[in-house]
């Protein structure tokens, strides 16, 4: 056998795989979602922590930073009725349609409910919003600011939110205008659709 097809290189390769797969799971551990879905994550800041001070270093950025968090459903198999969703966050640097900076941070199986992206989100907000409020601590010293941007499509927006999905009866999220009535609707003068909001605030009135 060859040096490079050898069963010593095999196993060394290995070894350093598997002894570099342990060490970033100490740094940024998968954890896991029993209650309600079946999900697993990672903690958004611990993955900042370890991901940005190479980004930053490598493109010399030194304002805030934006990252961009997007999530969607996938049907596996349709046959089977297999779906998942998936939750992912992009350091907004570089050209925007590279999946170089795209890190997977989140991965739930079942569809894409409000009641599973709730019970993911919920586990995800916490780091969310320290990240927010106080940054990233890199190179012992310096703080980066961050600034996060949903970019996904409008129906896991509207439901990240706690709104109801973009194609249900209401076709808008915050009005009673029906997608079916809306000609009618437009044709009568004494219809106001500010009187029906449905916004969070008027929600909360009722």
């Amino acid at each position: 056998l060859s040096a490079s097809n050898s069963t010593v290189k095999a196993y060394r390769v290995w070894r350093l795989k598997a002894e570099l797969n342990a060490h970033l799971h100490r740094l940024v551990p998968i954890e896991r979602i029993k209650d309600g879905c079946d999900a697993h994550f990672i903690d958004p800041e611990k993955l900042l922590k370890y991901i940005l001070p190479g980004i930053l270093r490598r493109h010399s950025v030194t304002g805030t930073v934006t990252v961009c968090l997007s999530g969607d459903g996938r049907n596996m198999d349709i046959l089977r009725e297999r779906s998942s969703v998936i939750i992912s966050l992009k350091i907004a640097i570089g050209n925007p349609h590279e999946t170089k900076y795209l890190f997977p941070i989140a991965l739930a199986r079942g569809k894409e409910s409000r009641e599973n992206i709730e019970l993911i989100m919920a586990r995800l907000k916490p780091s969310l919003v320290r990240v927010s409020n106080y940054g990233i601590r890199i190179f012992q010293q310096r703080i980066v600011r961050v600034r996060w941007a949903f970019c996904s499509d409008g129906k896991f927006l509207l439901m990240a939110l706690g709104l109801q999905a973009a194609n249900g009866k209401f076709s808008c999220p915050y009005c009673v205008l029906k997608k079916d009535f809306w000609l009618t609707c437009f044709e009568d003068p004494n219809y106001n659709p500010r009187n029906d909001l449905r916004c969070a605030h008027q929600l909360s009135r009722r």
